[in-house]
């Protein structure tokens, strides 16, 4: 989507109480889109799945997904895989799962994550 219309269908995001599932995969999203997305996501209170797969995120996306995590209390699964998720953008998300209760499933499947992205992971889950 272009991004005026990505702003568009966020704005209306963060009012909607009906949808529960939002399918954004294989989309040509940036960390930009994204922001929007997690802005809505902050306030919205009905959506539960956010399948973000094959998009162009980065670490600067993850933080803004970061901050909406650390607010939103019904997303519980969050598809993240196939972006351009580095460390960096996993040790932001996994700050923000310390405080967020409600994230059952979390697919960073096929980014750039090493050995310390996984430690950053694995001490999230201690909270």
């Amino acid at each position: 989507y272009p991004l005026r219309r990505q702003r568009q269908m966020c704005i209306r995001d963060r009012y909607n109480t009906s949808l529960v599932v939002h399918n954004l995969g294989y989309n040509n999203i940036s960390d930009l889109g994204v922001k929007s997305i997690s802005d809505a996501l902050k306030y919205n209170t009905s959506l539960t799945i956010l399948n973000l797969t094959h998009n162009t995120i980065s670490d600067l996306g993850a933080v803004s997904i970061s901050d909406a995590l650390r607010y939103n209390t019904t997303l519980t699964v969050l598809n993240l895989g196939y972006n351009n998720i580095s460390d960096l953008g996993v040790k932001s998300i996994s700050d923000a799962l310390k405080y967020n209760t409600s994230l059952t499933i979390l697919n960073l499947t096929h980014n750039t994550i090493s050995d310390l992205g996984a430690v950053s992971i694995s001490d999230a889950l201690r909270y």
